[in-house]
């Protein structure tokens, strides 16, 4: 699915530079966070927005994005079979540095986005069984780097409704999807993974500033 929407998205950005002379560019300044009762995330991003001038006009969207999330202490189950879920002991903290693309359509002041992330780069440590449940002797890593196109990845994708206060600002309320991958090691050797899934509500607050 990740693969389709980034297929489609690249389309688009493609058919776009067919119509150069229609285009407007805007500087972008993102400020995200969500709702659940399970876990919060927050985000900042800097980007850039090209929009085509039509009769239905649509906009495409690239940025670097900064995310910090605290997953609440639980259990969490594991994702349709992939690997197996674990419990925390207590709110653990993780953040990492992504690359999201997306699309906007949209009729006066009312659209609809879609975003994926393509690339991720995890910079969190290692989490031990003092924050944990597993024996003294086995760790839990994040996985560090991830694309669009690994068998296994921590990549996100939001889908939102998005409302255009003035050219300058945009605010946007929708769904995000959540991935996380954790790998096991066991005296340093890896002995299996899980994957995390969460969905949540999103809302977002977006500056826009035309070159």
């Amino acid at each position: 699915m990740k693969k389709f929407i980034f297929s489609f998205l690249l389309l688009i950005g493609v058919f776009s530079k067919s119509h150069g002379q229609n285009l407007r560019t805007f500087n972008t300044i993102n400020f995200t966070t969500n709702l659940s009762s399970r876990i919060h995330n927050y985000s900042f991003s800097v980007g850039e927005m090209m929009q085509i001038k039509k009769k239905v006009p649509f906009r495409i969207l690239v940025a670097a994005q900064y995310t910090g999330k605290i997953s609440k202490k639980g259990f969490w189950p594991g994702n349709n079979n992939n690997g197996i879920g674990f419990n925390l002991k207590q709110n653990v903290f993780t953040s990492n540095i992504n690359l999201p693309v997306g699309g906007e359509i949209y009729y006066k002041n009312i659209g609809l986005g879609l975003v994926q992330e393509i690339v991720n780069f995890n910079i969190s440590k290692s989490f031990d069984s003092t924050k944990v449940d597993i024996p003294a002797n086995h760790e839990i890593k994040t996985n560090r780097f991830s694309h669009i196109f690994s068998a296994k990845n921590n990549l996100n994708s939001t889908f939102y409704l998005v409302y255009t206060l003035s050219d300058s600002f945009s605010l946007k309320l929708g769904l995000n999807r959540g991935n996380d991958l954790f790998n096991y090691y066991q005296s340093s050797k890896k002995i299996g993974f899980s994957k995390i899934t969460d969905n949540s509500i999103f809302i977002s607050i977006r500056t826009n500033i035309e070159k």
